[in-house]
């Protein structure tokens, strides 16, 4: 493809990145604010263009070819990138020596919060970071008490002295051991049918304790067997046949000899956002973008939903 063809594909790169995103056609053309004739049109152009089908009809709509899903999610990729060169080139001045400090949830800080520090240091080398990670109750008191700049957490409380930045939502699956009986139910299993006798669970303070007492109905006097500070232990217990946990689904490998079972009921997500001040300082809005593209682009890939500013 020479540069000519390559720049009159690139207008129209956006609507199949959207579509790719929302599944449909209104989607994109709503996010990407046009009419939708217009977006139908260029993904019709994008086609013509690249010389292969990037969608196909299913049912009354229209699907991703498996050519149109390695051509979205190259865009996506490359979009992102342009982004974060785009409020680089705006900031750079601000980044020379700075240093923002983070405080995460572990389970963040294995893959989405490293990807967007590799990126922004990509853009600026010179800028520093502290990070700290603990339950979600102690990552929101550190951004509160000025401990930290930005605190990235599961389902963000609405305070007045801070702003929330959504991010995605990630499902929230029942890991169990490759030899429980669950792990063989062949269909998402109902919370009723999760045995609550049976649960590990994190510790009070931790989002998803809480998550899990809402979507099992549990009491508040009920007692656990386990109640445990990490994620890696929870699973590292039900993979000798200890108990069942819920968590967060993985992105990669869910653990030697566990199973991931998916939970058949709308509560059974979690959004991911941020806390941090209303005026935190071009640096800290820097990072935050560049934390916005990735849900945007890299983890609408994997099958998370984005979130958006109610």
């Amino acid at each position: 493809m020479n540069d000519v063809e390559l720049r009159d594909l690139m207008p129209d790169l956006p609507v199949l990145v959207e579509f790719a995103r929302t599944g449909s056609v209104t989607g994109a053309a709503d996010e990407l604010r046009l009419p939708q004739p217009s977006a139908s049109r260029a993904l019709a152009r994008l086609a013509a263009r690249s010389g292969v089908a990037l969608t196909q009809r299913e049912g009354r709509g229209l699907t991703l070819t498996p050519a149109g899903r390695q051509l979205a999610d190259a865009a996506a990729e490359a979009l992102a990138i342009v982004v974060d060169g785009v409020i680089a080139a705006r900031r750079s001045e601000a980044a020379q020596n700075a240093l923002v400090r983070v405080a995460y949830q572990a389970v963040l800080g294995e893959s989405y919060l490293p990807r967007a520090i590799t990126r922004f240091r990509a853009r600026h080398p010179s800028v520093r970071f502290h990070l700290v990670h603990g339950s979600r109750a102690r990552c929101i008191e550190a951004v509160r008490a000025h401990e930290v700049d930005i605190s990235i957490v599961a389902d963000p409380p609405q305070l007045d002295a801070l702003r929330t930045a959504p991010f995605f939502r990630e499902p929230i699956v029942l890991v169990v051991a490759r030899t429980h009986a669950l792990a063989a139910l062949g269909r998402a299993v109902r919370p009723q049918e999760i045995p609550a006798s049976e649960l590990i669970m994190l510790a009070p303070g931790f989002g998803m304790h809480d998550s899990v007492r809402a979507l099992l109905s549990l009491p508040a006097e009920a007692d656990f067997t386990f109640e445990v500070d990490d994620s890696r232990l929870a699973r590292g217990l039900v993979a000798t046949g200890a108990g069942v946990t819920i968590l967060p689904m993985s992105r990669s490998d869910p653990g030697e000899n566990v199973v991931e079972v998916p939970i058949d009921d709308p509560r059974a997500e979690r959004r991911v956002g941020a806390l941090l001040p209303h005026t935190p300082g071009d640096v800290v809005e820097d990072f935050l973008a560049t934390l916005s593209s990735i849900a945007d682009y890299r983890w609408a890939a994997a099958g998370l939903t984005r979130s958006r500013a109610r």
